[in-house]
């Protein structure tokens, strides 16, 4: 799926946030400016997530926010493997009942304990269009994929 600006990733988001029912886990990877932040600005809204001041915890690591359903945003940007993230309590966050917790650079975790969750791989096509890989790993993120896919929603 490709997304033409930073509006219709964040609408992605946005959509994806809505369908979430109990709990999901996103795991975002992708380069410096792929969109991540777009999309989990989008994510938050589908949650009606309120705050103006979603920002990308690059230095906090973690923010948490609430909407109908409580909220993460996790970035390990700085953290250099696995090993660093056991250390800043993502964990509690993962094995929660119930939110949503979204991982940029979710490629530097390991998931093995962590089976059930949506990963985007974003690629940057050009200045505006990113090229966006949605794969399922579990019944849920599975079947958000495919309610999407049904909906006939475009990102263009």
């Amino acid at each position: 799926m490709t997304c033409s600006c930073p509006a219709h990733t964040q609408a992605l988001g946005r959509r994806i946030g809505a369908l979430v029912v109990q709990k999901l886990v996103i795991g975002l990877i992708g380069a410096l400016g792929a969109g991540k932040t777009a999309f989990v600005h989008g994510v938050a809204r589908g949650l009606g997530v309120n705050d103006p001041y979603i920002t990308s915890p690059t230095f906090s690591l973690i923010n948490a926010y609430q909407g109908r359903l409580p909220f993460w945003h996790a970035d390990l940007y700085r953290l250099s493997g696995p090993s660093d993230v056991q250390d800043i309590g993502l964990e509690e966050m993962l094995g929660a009942d119930r939110g949503v917790v979204a991982v940029e650079w979710a490629d530097k975790m390991d998931w093995a304990g962590w089976p059930d969750r949506l990963e985007i791989r974003l690629t940057i096509v050009d200045e505006n269009t990113r090229a966006l890989e949605l794969t399922g790993f579990g019944a849920d993120a599975q079947a958000i994929i495919e309610k999407i896919a049904k909906s006939g929603d475009s990102f263009p």
